[in-house]
C-alpha cells in the first residue's frame, strides 16, 4: 500500500473511531447535568387526594405521588390549581376550551 493510499485509508477511519468517542462525551455531559425542568400539574382541592395545609402547601395522596414520580424522573412539579368547580369544568371542556 502506498503512502497516499494509506493517508486516504486513515482519513476514512478517523471519523469512524472519533465519532462515537465524541458522541459519548456529549451524552455523558448531558446526562450528568443537574438542571431540573418543571412539570406543570393541574390539580383541584378534594380531600384526601389534594388539599392545602395550614401553610398553603398542596398535600394529599395525589400530591405525594406526583412529587415522588417527578423526583424519580428528574422533574420539579409545579402545581396549577383548577379554579373551576366540577359542573362548570364539564361545560367549559365541552365547549372546547382549556381549563
Amino acid at each position: 500500500m502506498s503512502r497516499k493510499e494509506m493517508k486516504k485509508f486513515i482519513k476514512k477511519l478517523c471519523p469512524l473511531f472519533l465519532g462515537p468517542v465524541l458522541l459519548t462525551g456529549i451524552a455523558q455531559s448531558i446526562l450528568a447535568s443537574d438542571e431540573r425542568t418543571d412539570l406543570m400539574i393541574g390539580c383541584d382541592e378534594y380531600k384526601p387526594y389534594n388539599y392545602f395545609d395550614e401553610n398553603g402547601n398542596l398535600v394529599g395522596i395525589d400530591a405525594d405521588l406526583a412529587q415522588e414520580a417527578c423526583h424519580r424522573m428528574g422533574y420539579e412539579p409545579v402545581y396549577e390549581y383548577n379554579l373551576f368547580p366540577m359542573p362548570e369544568s364539564s361545560i367549559i371542556l365541552d365547549s372546547g376550551h382549556r381549563i
